[in-house]
């Protein structure tokens, strides 16, 4: 007879022997662990992909939408398998290399226009040159220069003397000192010069406003009389009862009310006792004074006296040279 052998039982894993085992490793773990991995076994979280997949999946469709366009993708090599069996390490790294260089082409004019417009900002906001001020000298220098080609040939010629020198390392007030010693004078007419420097002169000169004001409004006041004084004289010109005599003298007469008056000014003779204070207005004085002392009296005598002797005529109380 044969023997029963026992057939060893298949165990099958049972759904309450999983939630039996997972409660028995609960068990072990401390509670606020047992909370967080309950938190995560739930099924609304199973399903959820992480951000680093949806970034991956994101740039795959990309790099597929831009190769179906026919763009290179930077990093992927444009190279078949058997191209690159063919060819060594050096070839390999310069296919690599044009790769790159043709995808940071557009990447370089981007940053080229903002490197332009970058350096445009900077030239505004940098300070403006100050202009030279040329001397009358120089100012008449550069006329004659642009005058014509010989002119200008000539003077070109002519700096190429015995005092040119390109001696270097020389001590600072040796150059200065050879600047304004040894200089040969260049030829430039003395009237272009002059005519320079009155110019010069005339700006520098240039009253103030208010004076410029000053005057016009008395220009203003002098033709105002002077086109009244017309008016009147067209008026007896046109009078036919009157003789040229009578005419004459109603034209001086309307003329010299027409001309500005002179305003007379009244000198005042200082004395020693007022001397030393503040000059007051005298009384019984009106209009414009000028307060002066005995000793300008004299002087303005002398003076006329020594014109007069200049002349030949007779001087004062002594005559040069005297009587022997």
């Amino acid at each position: 007879m044969r023997k029963n052998r026992a057939k060893p039982r298949k165990t099958k894993t049972s759904w309450t022997n999983v939630v039996w085992a997972s409660v028995t490793t609960m068990k072990t773990l401390p509670k606020r662990e047992q909370r967080v991995q309950l938190w995560y076994e739930k099924d609304v979280l199973q399903n959820i992909k992480s951000d680093d997949d949806e970034e991956t999946y994101d740039l795959d469709n990309l790099a597929k939408e831009y190769k179906a366009k026919g763009v290179s993708v930077l990093g992927e090599s444009t190279l078949t398998p058997d191209d690159e069996l063919i060819q060594g390490k050096k070839a390999k790294r310069r296919a690599r290399h044009e790769a790159a260089a043709k995808d940071s082409s557009s990447e370089s004019s981007d940053s080229e226009d903002e490197v332009d417009k970058q350096d445009n900002e900077d030239a505004a906001t940098e300070t403006k040159v100050k202009k030279v001020r040329l001397s009358e000298n120089e100012m008449a220098l550069g006329a004659f220069l642009t005058r014509n080609k010989k002119t200008r040939r000539d003077l070109i010629d002519a700096a190429w003397n015995r005092y040119a020198f390109n001696d270097e390392n020389l001590p600072v007030w040796f150059v200065q000192d050879e600047d304004e010693h040894m200089t040969k004078p260049q030829p430039v007419p003395k009237e272009l010069t002059a005519e320079y420097q009155r110019k010069l002169q005339e700006v520098n000169v240039r009253p103030i406003k208010k004076v410029m004001e000053a005057k016009a409004r008395k220009h203003r006041r002098a033709s105002k009389r002077m086109a009244k004084a017309k008016k009147m004289a067209e008026k007896i010109m046109e009078n036919n009862d009157a003789t040229n005599h009578e005419k004459t003298k109603q034209l001086k007469k309307v003329y010299k009310k027409a001309q500005e008056k002179k305003k007379e000014v009244t000198y005042v003779v200082a004395k020693k006792q007022s001397a030393a204070r503040r000059a007051r207005r005298p009384a019984g004085v009106k209009g414009q004074y000028r307060v002066v002392d005995p000793r300008e009296k004299k002087d303005k005598r002398s003076v006329a006296a020594k014109k007069k002797r200049e002349k030949g005529g007779r001087g004062g109380k002594g005559r040069k040279g005297g009587r022997k």
